[in-house]
């Protein structure tokens, strides 16, 4: 049994208005720089931020546009449950939860919060309030199950 969800990748859908929005805003960028040229003026600092902002603001419709996300170049974000490990993390600016099922005695589970003692009598939280209803009923499940069939005590 095992739950493995990448949660940056279940989100995304194509669009095609962020793929025009990221051409738009790439177009108005450049013109602004190539409408200072034409006219003869001196390119300044203001002028190549104004353009960047735009060229950047372009790139991240794009990409979005295509169904992918931006977030997944700066970090991850899944659940990953499995009869060895439990990993969980809700998204990319938050730490990562992670325990191995060898260091658990008993599981207590509370409203998005699961209490696990572990064998040398430590307690780690689990954390689940920032999964959505769907997601927090699978991982309850799966960890359940799991528990059952390693004769880890739930209560």
């Amino acid at each position: 049994m095992e739950l493995k969800v990448d949660l940056l990748k279940e989100k995304k859908q194509k669009s095609l208005l962020r793929v025009v929005l990221g051409i738009s805003f790439f177009l108005i960028g450049v013109s602004w720089i190539a409408n200072r040229l034409i006219g003869g003026e001196i390119i300044r600092f203001f002028d190549w931020f104004y353009c960047g902002a735009f060229i950047l603001n372009a790139i991240f419709h794009f990409i979005e546009g295509l169904g992918h996300s931006v977030d997944s170049f700066f970090g991850e974000a899944s659940i990953q449950i499995n009869s060895d490990i439990i990993s969980l993390k809700s998204n990319i600016l938050v730490k990562e939860q992670r325990i191995h099922w060898s260091e658990i005695k008993s599981i207590e589970y509370k409203p998005d919060i699961f209490k696990i003692k572990k064998i040398d009598g430590s307690i780690q939280n689990l954390t689940l309030s920032k999964f959505g209803f769907m997601q927090t009923e699978e991982i309850t499940n799966i960890i359940n199950c799991i528990a059952k069939e390693k004769s880890i005590e739930i209560l």
